[in-house]
């Protein structure tokens, strides 16, 4: 998901937190719908997507999908320069 133009002078975005899940079925029908609803009623915002379970990001990161951690993902938005999360 991208952050809309209009807002890049000020980077905004939205960390969606959760468990996880390494059911890419799951994710597809609960956590992405999620997401794709935050993005719709924020557009100016980023949405990104964390994962709190280390084994989950792991099993996932083994089929290719990598998902960060909240201090991952925080530490990113710091570096790229976001000022509100």
């Amino acid at each position: 998901m991208s952050i809309n133009k209009t807002y890049e002078s000020h980077k905004r975005a939205i960390v969606v937190a959760s468990f996880g899940t390494a059911v890419t079925a799951s994710l597809e029908t609960s956590i992405l719908p999620l997401e794709t609803r935050i993005q719709q009623a924020f557009p100016e915002y980023q949405v990104v997507r964390v994962f709190t379970s280390f084994m989950v990001r792991k099993k996932l990161a083994a089929e290719g999908i990598v998902v960060k951690s909240l201090e991952e993902a925080l530490l990113a938005l710091a570096e790229a320069g976001y000022e509100e999360v």
